[in-house]
């Protein structure tokens, strides 16, 4: 049997620094904290923690639905606090309210529905325009045949 590859090391190497990156973070230091604590570039210390996160949620439905819920519950408090101010005009409160509006929809799954749906009415809409202004401009000129032709009616 031959020796383990460079890569099968690294991927060792990944595993454990992940897994020692979890743990900090877990028992409640910061994400940057722990990358340095474990000399790891913060860039990929976020990327391997946000996979991590991402394989948890996929191999656990009931989780990702309840972080879902906790998530979508946390922006309407946000949005029920926002709401006065952003009526009133306050713009930040206003941009910060289309944030929360525009999380939801990524939540939710709602923005690429819409664009798609909407995609897909602009083209129906403008093909039944163009179809209307074709009748409307064969009628008009129709018209003037009809009267000079009678029989052509």
């Amino acid at each position: 049997m031959g020796r383990p590859s460079k890569k099968s090391y690294a991927e060792v190497e990944r595993v454990n620094l992940t897994d020692q990156l979890l743990q900090r973070v877990v028992a409640g230091q910061g994400l940057r904290r722990a990358a340095e604590d474990l000399d790891l570039p913060y860039t990929t210390a976020n990327r391997w923690y946000h996979d991590a996160l991402r394989k948890v949620y996929d191999d656990n439905a009931d989780l990702r639905e309840e972080v879902l819920g906790k998530e979508l519950k946390t922006l309407d408090l946000l949005q029920r606090a926002l709401w006065p101010a952003a009526l009133r005009g306050h713009v930040r409160s206003v941009e910060v309210m289309l944030s929360v509006m525009d999380r939801r929809a990524k939540y939710l799954g709602l923005d690429a529905a819409v664009k798609h749906h909407v995609e897909v009415t602009r083209v129906d809409d403008a093909l039944a325009r163009v179809a209307n202004i074709i009748d409307a401009e064969a009628a008009a000129a129709a018209t003037p045949l009809l009267r000079v032709l009678p029989e052509a009616r």
